[in-house]
């Protein structure tokens, strides 16, 4: 979706983009570098320089402030296709990472849905790729929203639900790099 993109750095999406992949980043850039004039390669600079991490958060607060969060909530909860829930819940992941828009995104039903997606037993049956990355964004989701939370803020329901989803977690195995704390 349109907002998982937006609340992400362009830098960061180029690293997902090659995530899991057999050639890096930085080389395909040496690689594109090879065949461009230095104009070229100055403009391709003043490109990367532009969003930088203050306009991201920039971006992620006007996100919060406009709603988002529950429209993401909405969306979430309406689909039925696990490419949606698959966007939503990333840009759930990439609102989480900065702390000024966590308590709105708690207001808005975030980490009630992401506990409800959580909670679902594994061992009933083999989930999709999708399902699976669905799920770890929902516990890391969750895992973000909570690092500066005051657990006495949280209803009951939240502090108990979010448990087993942390615990989960922590057990995941497959989970990448960008995912540890």
């Amino acid at each position: 979706t349109i907002f998982a993109a937006l609340a992400v750095s362009i830098e960061t999406l180029r690293k997902e983009a090659f995530e899991n992949k057999e050639i890096t980043a930085e080389q395909y850039d040496t690689l594109q570098a090879m065949g461009k004039t230095d104009e070229e390669k100055e403009r391709d600079e003043l490109q990367k320089e532009r969003d930088s991490p203050e306009s991201v958060l920039s971006r992620l607060q006007i996100m919060a402030e406009k709603g988002v969060p529950r429209a993401l909530v909405n969306l979430n909860k309406g689909c039925t296709t696990d490419t949606v829930k698959e966007q939503t819940l990333t840009c759930m992941v990439r609102m989480a990472t900065q702390k000024a828009v966590r308590g709105k995104m708690i207001q808005s039903g975030c980490l009630s849905e992401c506990i409800k997606i959580s909670k679902v037993n594994k061992n009933d049956r083999n989930f999709s790729e999708i399902e699976k990355v669905v799920i770890r964004h929902a516990q890391h989701t969750i895992a973000k929203l909570l690092v500066t939370t005051n657990p006495a803020l949280l209803t009951m329901s939240q502090r108990l639900g979010s448990i087993c989803c942390l615990i989960e977690l922590v057990k995941e195995n497959e989970s990448s790099d960008l995912q540890k704390f």
